[in-house]
């Protein structure tokens, strides 16, 4: 992968992210609406404070499009990188946050699900 789409990539993983930890540490540690929220449906997250809410509307319509056309073994590697990285740093609301959007990811077919990925791509 070119180093302009690795950084669009980490770019975009980032800001989705960034929205799913606002929602994770808005909702506490048992945040489980965030793998509802679809940014089609303005109430599946209309109990977001405001700020939250105009995130979701800007950001998922702008980056979810662009994860497209990375091949979903890319973006699997890409989120249980930085995972595992965001967990050494014992950030427990951005590793959630993770999680999260993993699963939102793979309900989109944006992502591969974890046993895939190793049978395919795992040592």
């Amino acid at each position: 992968m070119g180093l302009m789409k690795q950084y669009l990539l980490g770019r975009h993983l980032t800001k989705l992210v960034n929205v799913f930890e606002a929602v994770a540490t808005y909702e506490g540690v048992v945040a489980t609406s965030v793998c509802t929220i679809n940014h089609e449906q303005p109430e599946s997250y209309r109990h977001l404070p405001l700020s939250i809410q105009v995130q979701i509307r800007l950001e998922l319509p702008k980056r979810i499009p662009a994860l497209r056309i990375h091949p979903r073994h890319v973006i699997t590697r890409e989120l249980i990188k930085n995972t595992i990285i965001t967990q050494s740093m014992r950030r427990d609301f951005r590793v959630l946050a993770y999680s999260h959007l993993f699963d939102y990811l793979l309900e989109r077919d944006i992502a591969l699900d974890i046993d895939t990925f190793n049978a395919s791509y795992g040592n």
